[in-house]
């Protein structure tokens, strides 16, 4: 019987659990910890124990779950020894610069979010955007203009028409 270790970060306070997955078979379970548990003195870290009859080798995918959600997942590499915590081997993508290129040349599509709903990347950029080029103000009310310059994206409201300190969005 050998014991192995693997450590994976997850938001603190929770009762996990923790599946290996070869790179292989990557919708196959190949171990399945013993115990999963949050370190003492490093909250949101968590400790996997991997109980086995022969030892575990090689890079794995390691996901904890909570109930039956996935709550973090990682890469972990075995060298094959009894004892062993596992290290994380991150991955790294990077793109080419073509495909940076298309990123950075592409239109973003006019899209502002709703009133207290969260912006996407793309609508909080296009909302800024347009905040400092299509911008008027009357008494109290800021309007926010589209690219057309004429359809209203947002209206904010000012707490003073001469002496404003704070803005609020309206719609």
């Amino acid at each position: 019987m050998t014991t192995q270790y693997a450590v994976l970060p997850a938001r603190s306070g929770r009762t996990l659990t923790a599946k290996l997955f070869t790179l292989a078979a990557p919708d196959t379970v190949a171990f399945t910890a013993d115990t999963v548990a949050e370190r003492t003195n490093a909250k949101g870290e968590y400790v996997c124990t991997f109980g086995e009859a022969s030892v575990i080798s090689g890079r794995h995918k390691l996901v904890l779950f909570y109930g039956s959600i996935a709550a973090a997942i990682g890469y972990v590499t075995f060298t094959g020894t009894d004892g062993e915590t596992a290290t994380e081997t991150p991955v790294n993508a990077e793109l080419d610069s073509a495909s940076r290129a298309a990123i950075l040349t592409q239109e973003l599509i006019e899209s502002y979010a709703a009133d207290g709903a969260a912006p996407t990347v793309a609508q909080a950029l296009m909302m800024i955007l347009q905040h400092h080029q299509q911008k008027s103000v009357s008494g109290t009310t800021v309007t926010i203009r589209k690219l057309d310059k004429s359809t209203t994206a947002s209206t904010y409201t000012l707490d003073s028409a001469t002496d404003p300190t704070s803005i609020t969005r309206a719609t």
